[in-house]
């Protein structure tokens, strides 16, 4: 065998001896770990069996104690071991002598328990001993040893039992007390301590020796420990066993390899001369070899990448696909474009929805070229900010959708890494209709409070002008024969109507003007309307008419709705000074809830008229079609406009529960588009009134304006009429009580001091509810009007009014409650 051979063969001996060591300290490790957690166990089990027998003994010792105590204690004869108990000497009768002269003497539960483990531990039998102790004891001989105050102390705390294994005289014991809890009939000789029934009064412990268990199963041990040393020899013997195997199967191993060497010699000879021949066909072969080893080197690389490439592809989808669900499902509008120029590379429906945009034209254009910026520099404002604080939130701007609307958005934007490109996303929330409609609550807010003044200030001039009126008909009748004075009174009675349908305007925009309740047909107002700017406006303006509404029939107060189809008219006049087109259009649509509930008239969903009034004039600039309809504001010069027109326009139709738009474009023109509730087709619901007649009886005229108290008062006595004066609403109770015989009419103001109108025809009605009242105001809408009807009044007449529309009012009153 050579040299070399033979060293081989004895490394791998020791080495196949150096494994044999090892399994044998491990398998020692193994059986002594074992053999101690059996020894543990071994201990554990015998405590348990100590502790077992412990509880029975104090168990006994207990049950005799509650014998004895519940029989108040024994007496037995007087002896030396069993002496009167000088700690019971507070019991009266702890000593007693019986009839035959016997002498006996109470032994109390502990008395007897302490006799019983004294002969205990006199017995040969003798097992354990047992103490009855306290922190409080009565016998000082019972205070407690270290571990059973220690044990006392955690009864004090809650606990009922201490059990431990000590050491005592090198010999192993079970100690256990258990707490003794005071009970009704230890009172007996306790409660002279302070104790209570439930009161931890001490504790009874025992002590039992655990060395005979730990003898009596010393045999079990020792029999399991040597199994452990039978297996752990076993163990070791089949260790040297299987490495003597082995060792004999390495070193027919090495044999045989020596003999394959010399057998691999013998070849080398024979190859040896054939290398010479094969030189030049193993320098081809290495070489193609070389080559071929490239070859499958490439071949791996390009598999290796092509494996990574289509990994990468295969999260790329998913990624794009996630991408695509979150796009998909968004509520906002999502847009992601690069950082730099701003081209569009991904976008979501909600966006192209909103914006009106197709994806396949926003994907690869910049949004400049878009033209979603309304303002250029907004985008770099916008950049900038992200710059500094890495995230936006909220940020306000405008944006133009594909028709160049503005739309008023905020942006919420950060800055991503979208497809190996720095790009920007931005979720956008569309605020437009929010903004609109905060600004035209804050119009309506303006319009009530402008509209409450005008109200008030058209209140006043009805009942001034109520007097005009009233007075100055009444003295035409009383100058028929001088011209002169006729024809003053006539200019005085058309200021007042003039006056009058001023502060008509005024009521109509504060929506406190009379409304009539009929069928008006909207073409025919058209019409007439037409017919009266004919004869007002210049050649170089041209009227036209569209009228192709198929129902156009309406309920409200004709002459309002005419009134304001004639002031749109006017301004569409004005607006045309070098002439041009006014057109009037009719058509019938339907108001969806998306419309009705982005409006601010709150209009209800249904079929409308619409009206539109449009002209050819130079248009409203948008600074200023947010304020047109507020009253007293107009871009016409000094004495050319009252600025009420439109304002009354705007209280008519709201009136009318009605809607209005504007349309207006600078140099293009202008279009109002109305919107009406259709009626019904039906009879007209207006009842022709009878001429008036003479009056008579007595009317009870209630106003605290002195001159309509007048006027009222020289109509009605010039009309026949017996007329009492009552200038509030308390003087007319008054008034009415005293009177009532010879009143059949109350004309009742709403508006009072002391006592308003309301207040007075609740009273009246009260104590007289079939009296009959006609309410007067100088203002009037639904509120006042039919709130009245329903309270109980037979009719209502609206400041100022003339003559004869007063006293038709009278007739008509007086003759509906009587039928």
């Amino acid at each position: 065998m050579p040299e070399h051979s033979k060293h081989s063969d004895c490394k791998q001996v020791s080495r196949i001896i150096n494994y044999a060591w090892y399994v044998t300290a491990a398998w020692t490790l193994l059986l002594s770990a074992s053999a101690i957690f059996t020894i543990r166990e071994h201990k554990n089990t015998l405590a348990k069996l100590a502790l077992t027998e412990a509880r029975a003994a104090i168990g006994r010792d207990i049950l005799y104690r509650r014998w004895g105590s519940s029989h108040g204690g024994v007496y037995t004869p007087i002896t030396e071991k069993s002496a009167p108990n000088p700690y019971l000497s507070h019991i009266p009768e702890r000593d007693i002598t019986t009839p035959s002269g016997r002498k006996l003497t109470l032994i109390n539960p502990a008395y007897m328990t302490r006799q019983v483990y004294e002969i205990a531990k006199e017995s040969e039998a003798y097992l354990g001993s047992g103490h009855l102790t306290s922190l409080k004891p009565i016998r000082p001989e019972n205070a407690p040893d270290p571990w059973e105050k220690k044990a006392l102390d955690s009864f004090e705390k809650g606990s009922r039992e201490v059990s431990e294994l000590v050491q005592i005289d090198n010999q192993p014991h079970m100690r256990l007390m258990r707490a003794f809890i005071t009970e009704r009939s230890c009172l007996k000789c306790h409660a002279v301590q302070g104790y209570k029934e439930g009161d931890v009064r001490g504790g009874l412990s025992v002590t039992l020796p655990a060395q005979p268990l730990f003898e009596a199963t010393r045999s079990q041990l020792n029999g399991r420990l040597a199994a452990h040393g039978i297996i752990w020899l076993l163990g070791l013997g089949m260790t040297g066993l299987g490495s003597r195997q082995l060792i004999r199967t390495a070193r027919a191993q090495k044999q045989i390899e020596a003999e394959l060497q010399e057998q691999a010699l013998k070849l080398e000879e024979e190859i040896s001369e054939r290398q010479a021949t094969q030189e030049s066909l193993q320098e081809s072969e290495s070489k193609l070899l070389e080559q071929n080893y490239e070859l499958q080197a490439t071949e791996e690389m390009l598999r290796v990448q092509l494996g990574e490439y289509e990994r990468s592809q295969t999260q790329l989808k998913q990624s794009n696909s996630n991408l695509q669900a979150i796009f998909d499902v968004s509520p906002l509008p999502i847009l992601i474009s690069t950082y730099a120029d701003g081209i569009v590379r991904e976008t979501s429906q909600t966006f192209c929805t909103s914006f009106g945009f197709p994806r396949d034209e926003v994907i690869g254009k910049t949004t400049l070229e878009l033209g979603l910026w309304s303002d250029i520099s907004e985008r770099h404002i916008f950049i900038r900010t992200i710059d500094e604080q890495q995230t936006v939130s909220g940020y306000p701007g405008e944006i133009r959708n594909r028709n160049g609307e503005v739309r008023y958005i905020r942006m919420y934007g950060t800055k991503i890494d979208f497809r190996n490109e720095t790009c920007l996303l931005i979720v956008i929330m569309d605020v437009t209709e929010q903004k609109r409609t905060e600004a035209e609550l804050r119009q309506a807010q303006k319009m009530d409070v402008v509209g409450q003044l005008a109200g008030g200030v058209a209140h006043d001039f009805n009942n001034m002008l109520t007097a005009i009126i009233g007075s100055a008909e009444m003295m035409e009748r009383h100058v028929k024969n001088d011209p002169a004075l006729v024809k003053l009174l006539t200019t005085i009675q058309e200021a007042a109507g003039r006056s009058a349908d001023l502060t008509g305007q005024l009521l109509a925009f504060s929506r406190k003007g009379s409304t009539r309740t009929v069928q008006v047909r909207i073409n025919n107002s058209i019409q007439s309307v037409i017919s009266l700017l004919e004869r007002t406006i210049d050649k170089n303006i041209r009227l036209t008419t569209r009228l192709i509404a198929d129902r156009d029939l309406v309920i409200g107060d004709p002459t309002q709705l005419q009134n304001a189809l004639l002031n749109l008219g006017i301004n569409a006049r004005d607006a045309m000074q070098n002439g041009g087109t006014i057109t009037y259009a009719t058509a019938t649509v339907y108001l969806d809830e998306t419309y009705c509930g982005s409006h601010s008239f709150h209009i209800q969903p249904g079929t409308y008229v619409e009206i539109s009034v449009s002209d050819t004039g130079m248009g409203i600039k948008k600074d200023v079609i947010d304020h047109i309809f507020e009253p007293f504001f107009t871009t016409k010069g000094i004495g050319k406009g009252t600025g009420l027109g439109l304002a009354a326009v705007y209280g008519t139709i709201k009136e009318h529960h009605g809607s209005i738009n504007v349309y207006s474009e600078i140099g293009i023109g202008t279009v109002f588009k109305l919107y009406l509730p259709l009626a019904d087709e039906q009879k007209d619901s207006d009842i022709p009134l009878e001429k008036t007649r003479p009056g008579s009886g007595g009317i009870l005229l209630v106003d605290d304006e002195m001159l309509i108290r007048e006027m009222g008062q020289a109509l009605l006595e010039d009309h026949g009429y017996q007329v009492f004066l009552a200038e509030d609403g308390k003087q007319a109770l008054e008034i009415y009580e005293r009177e009532q015989a010879h009143i059949q009419l109350v004309i009742l103001d709403v508006v009072m001091p002391v006592m308003g109108g309301k207040e007075a025809l609740q009273r009246l009605l009260e104590v007289h509810p079939n009296v009959k009242v006609l309410m007067s105001s100088g203002f009037h809408q639904d509120e006042t009007n039919d709130s009245f009807i329903k309270l109980g009044a037979r009719g209502f007449i609206q400041k100022p009014y003339r003559t004869e529309d007063f006293f038709k009012a009278i007739d008509e009153t007086i003759s509906l409650t009587e039928q």
